[in-house]
């Protein structure tokens, strides 16, 4: 390459840099492709979970006390009134 002349070293240099945006352009569009095939298995494969306890029998076995769910109450509305007054 110090024997081309400096026109030919141009020349040799954009073919270069136009080979490398070519190649990169060509690996981000099968990195795409890919990313969307992957996708669209996945979105096939997806199956809705079946609730083990429909009529939740079992939340009503474990025995929380009302005053333990009253308690809870008043935390998520104290919780609602601080958000209502920062808005």
């Amino acid at each position: 390459m110090s024997k081309l002349l400096l026109s030919q070293k141009k020349k040799m240099r954009q073919k270069q840099r136009k080979a490398e945006a070519r190649a990169k352009k060509e690996e981000e569009s099968k990195n795409e492709e890919t990313k969307t095939s992957n996708a669209s298995k996945f979105g096939k494969e997806q199956v809705k979970a079946v609730d083990p306890d429909p009529n939740g029998e079992k939340l009503l076995q474990k025995g929380r006390s009302a005053e333990a769910q009253v308690g809870f109450e008043r935390l998520l509305g104290g919780l609602h009134a601080y958000q209502e007054c920062n808005r």
